[in-house]
């Protein structure tokens, strides 16, 4: 039992939610899954999982993105789990697989790196085309302004030890901006970290609620403001 706590947001979320959380059911001390603003169609699937031991579902009447799902989640482990070592944040898509989720748990916890990445690899033959040059750009952007390059800097597979909750609670950003926010912030603070390798699980036609060009284009603007203003980021005044 990894004494660790798995995120999932997730709004529109694929069927296979189900089976995926029971999977990790028994190999993870808790998992917080984000109802963020679904429809009716979706509840019957939430009050499945809500059914589960070790399942807390947290309900946002609205949907209001991915990152303050993540903040919810986050609040929540503030108040009500104190003794977990770590968290691991994961999505709802299909995408990424448990045996990775929990691989990045295993790496986190018997290390003493501040957060681990599960980096994602780009040569699928169903990844397509502006997947690729969007995180080739902002990669290499990145490490231009920031000295540290990530081979998957929009990786939503990623774990951080508890000392950190409080930190990523407060990181501004309500959808995908958020994860970039955290990235910077994380490496503007040095703290230590290891990518590991994951699969990820493409479709011929893959559903995705990221726009590739305008989020993209919302990234970098960020990357380029936190590099002119670090303290709006940090909270440093």
């Amino acid at each position: 039992m990894r004494n660790v706590a798995v995120i999932i947001p997730a709004y529109a979320p694929d069927p296979s939610l189900v089976d995926y959380v029971k999977t990790l059911l028994n190999e993870v001390r808790l998992i917080v899954v984000v109802d963020d603003g679904n429809g009716e169609d979706q509840a019957p699937l939430f009050d499945t999982l809500a059914q589960f031991d070790k399942v807390v579902v947290l309900h946002h009447l609205i949907n209001r993105g991915k990152g303050v799902g993540l903040k919810t989640a986050y609040d929540y482990l503030i108040k009500h789990a104190t003794t977990i070592d770590g968290i691991v944040t994961s999505d709802a898509d299909g995408q990424l697989l448990a045996k990775d989720v929990l691989h990045v748990a295993d790496v986190l916890l018997s290390s003493d790196n501040d957060w681990v990445l599960g980096a994602r690899a780009f040569d699928h033959e169903y990844t397509p085309l502006k997947n690729k040059l969007g995180n080739h750009m902002t990669s290499r952007l990145f490490q231009l302004l920031f000295g540290t390059f990530y081979r998957d800097t929009q990786t939503g597979l990623r774990g951080f030890k508890r000392e950190f909750l409080l930190m990523m609670a407060n990181t501004p950003g309500q959808k995908f901006e958020y994860e970039m926010n955290v990235l910077i912030a994380m490496t503007l603070k040095d703290a230590q970290y290891e990518e590991v390798p994951i699969e990820t699980v493409y479709a011929k036609v893959q559903p995705t609620h990221y726009k590739v060009l305008h989020d993209s284009l919302a990234i970098v603007q960020k990357m380029i403001q936190a590099k002119r203003h670090p303290e709006r980021l940090l909270g440093v005044k």
